[in-house]
């Protein structure tokens, strides 16, 4: 979509925590579908369920108002128009003016599958143990992932944008100003079901009242039971390549032809399938410095400040493999005449 508020797509992903007893918490995530921006992203501890799905929305709502419509995948927490039902989610977005769609491609949900992978990245790099940790790093990554690292699809004539520069600049749909017809979107339903099963007809087809006894319906219920409760041409700021962390990094870096990145005064080898490759940098609050590629805004690498050496090697590269808790995409290959420890020097 070309507009601002728009579409939104939701998607639930599950995640296990890094505790004893391997927790799974499901995380929405809700992305705007033309800028790319995270209008929310919460982890809840019931599985997939109707009550969190409504919580997160209504907390995009209230934050960034509402969009034209939603896409979602197939779940019963979300879209079941299309099995001859509305859920409650989808009766409650009607009532907010808002239309649910259902993607049926499996490159429909693409975009949101994507930023899963990278979300996932982002956990897994600090092994949360608890919800609460889960949601402070969701609320970190949102903020690096809406305001720092430049999104591959928005490209503004020769200069990739961030999410935030386009939800700020690129023209705006107007939000909905009154409830859905509820005649409408029930004849909706009734319509794709008899287009679509030429068995069905409107007696057959469970009304809207009928949701509520659904499988939804006893995962609301557990949620209830635990208190879970524009402008036409953009006008962008070029970002410059200065630092925004005391650790003097560069926002933006460059690796060099031999495949090297400089680091707080360190020469990394960081492998030459990424030379001549700009980067991404920012510094997380408990001091690792976090690399992404300029292109795709995907996770390359990170190291621990101050940055630590297991041995420092001759010469002026250093392989990153060497450095102590790095953790990098593609690790290149060690060079074991290049990484033996410098010789000390005699008395």
């Amino acid at each position: 979509r070309d507009l601002v508020g728009e579409l939104w797509q939701i998607d639930g992903l599950v995640y296990r925590l890094f505790d004893h007893a391997h927790t799974h918490v499901t995380i929405y995530q809700i992305i705007d579908d033309a800028s790319r921006f995270d209008v929310g992203t919460t982890a809840f501890a019931l599985p997939e369920n109707g009550t969190d799905a409504r919580a997160v929305l209504a907390a995009a709502f209230a934050a960034y108002g509402k969009p034209q419509e939603i896409l979602s995948d197939n779940g019963d927490a979300f879209a079941t128009y299309h099995r001859g039902f509305l859920s409650a989610t989808e009766t409650w977005l009607a009532s907010q003016g808002v239309l649910a769609i259902a993607g049926f491609a499996p490159t429909t949900q693409g975009k949101d599958e994507r930023s899963h992978r990278t979300l996932t990245q982002f956990l897994d790099a600090r092994h949360p143990v608890s919800l609460a940790e889960v949601n402070a790093y969701l609320a970190e990554n949102r903020q690096v992932y809406n305001e720092r690292r430049r999104h591959q699809s928005l490209l503004v004539g020769k200069m990739h944008i961030t999410p935030r520069q386009a939800f700020d600049t690129f023209p705006k749909a107007p939000p909905p100003t009154h409830p859905l017809d509820p005649e409408q979107v029930w004849a909706r339903v009734v319509a794709y079901n008899q287009a679509h099963n030429p068995h069905a007809v409107p007696e057959m087809l469970n009304g809207p009242v009928e949701a509520a006894t659904s499988h939804e319906a006893s995962t609301d219920d557990m949620a209830a039971q635990q208190g879970i409760p524009s402008t036409d041409t953009p006008t962008l700021t070029v970002p410059t390549t200065n630092s925004t962390n005391h650790w003097g990094i560069p926002d933006q870096l460059c690796v060099s032809k031999d495949g090297v990145v400089r680091v707080c005064g360190f020469g990394l080898y960081i492998g030459l399938r990424f030379k001549n490759r700009r980067l991404y940098s920012t510094v997380t609050a408990d001091n690792v410095a976090e690399f992404y590629t300029a292109h795709d805004g995907e996770f390359l690498f990170s190291v621990p400040l101050p940055i630590t050496l297991s041995h420092r090697p001759p010469g002026g590269q250093i392989n990153i493999n060497l450095v102590e808790g790095m953790k990098h995409r593609q690790p290149p290959r060690m060079n074991p005449k290049l990484s033996k420890p410098r010789p000390t020097r005699r008395p």
